[in-house]
């Protein structure tokens, strides 16, 4: 396989040979590689040095891997499970992160058992960090914040979208859950950032999406985007219990979900199949929301 230059450098300085691509997304390429010191490992490659999109219109490489450093080494040797953290490469300028590779076998994890592992990462004391995606800002005044422009970037898109409430109404709604306590929360949790094999949960990769808050954010994104089976629910409610949320906060914390994926299906990966959809979804939540309050 021939390898982008850009990565040649972290090879070199890693001493990796063996190398080939283990998976890519939208922002970070990931390879399989072995390594004289750490035998069989991960190194997760910006695409670029900064990402500008309509979901986020400036965020840094750089500050995605040192985060994603941060929270791998804090969760080590706990109750979820995480690749171990080798090293962050520096070379030409860039960054890459090397970490142990989880061997999966393709297959997604008993749905129990992500909602087991989503708990406890909910039960967990969250690292001493801001998250790059917290923007500086408590989570209410973010999730106030990031609604309203994102759906003004859909609205360019989609010129007929209804009206929104006001952002300092939706922070309104959202302070509530602050009655929950700060959790770590992964933000994107889906089949591509999880490793497993035989069923069980080996791994949560990609902590790109970060945030401190309230656990119903992170578990109403599941909800609303992933749509998981009932196990799931029933596994994270043996773990701790569900949160119990007002009309108002659960259609907030889906709309947040649902207008990020909007934009992805719209620009970021442009999909005309489940872009209408998307849209629908959006313009649903948004009716439904401002009909409650």
């Amino acid at each position: 396989m021939e390898l982008d230059d850009a990565v040649l450098p972290f090879l070199e300085a890693a001493k990796l040979r063996d190398v080939s691509l283990a998976g890519e997304g939208l922002e970070f390429a990931v390879y399989r590689a072995e390594s004289p010191e750490h035998g069989t490992v991960a190194l997760r490659v910006p695409k670029e040095t900064v990402y500008r999109n309509v979901n986020d219109p400036h965020v840094s490489a750089e500050a995605l891997l040192e985060q994603e450093w941060a929270i791998l080494t804090y969760l080590a040797g706990g109750d979820v499970p995480v690749p171990v953290a080798h090293r962050l490469l520096r070379a030409d300028g860039r960054i890459a992160l090397l970490t142990g590779y989880v061997d999966a076998d393709g297959r997604e994890p008993d749905p129990a058992e992500v909602g087991r592992g989503v708990a406890r990462l909910h039960a967990a004391s969250p690292p001493p960090i801001t998250p790059v995606a917290q923007e500086n800002l408590p989570t209410p005044l973010l999730l106030g914040r990031r609604i309203t422009r994102r759906w003004a970037e859909a609205a360019k898109l989609v010129p007929d979208l209804p009206g929104l409430p006001a952002e300092e109404r939706l922070a309104e709604i959202a302070r509530g859950l602050d009655r929950f306590g700060p959790s770590l929360l992964h933000l994107d949790v889906r089949g591509s950032n999880l490793r497993a094999r035989d069923g069980r949960l080996l791994a949560f990769v990609d902590w790109s999406n970060a945030l401190i808050g309230p656990a119903a954010l992170d578990l109403y994104r599941i909800l609303e985007n992933e749509k998981p089976a009932d196990a799931f629910l029933a596994g994270y409610a043996a773990v701790r219990p569900l949160p119990e949320l007002s009309d108002p906060e659960e259609l907030l914390l889906r709309l947040d979900a649902a207008v990020m994926l909007a934009l992805v299906f719209l620009s970021e990966a442009p999909d005309a199949e489940r872009a209408p959809e998307s849209i629908r979804r959006v313009t649903e939540l948004a009716t439904l929301l401002d009909s409650v309050l």
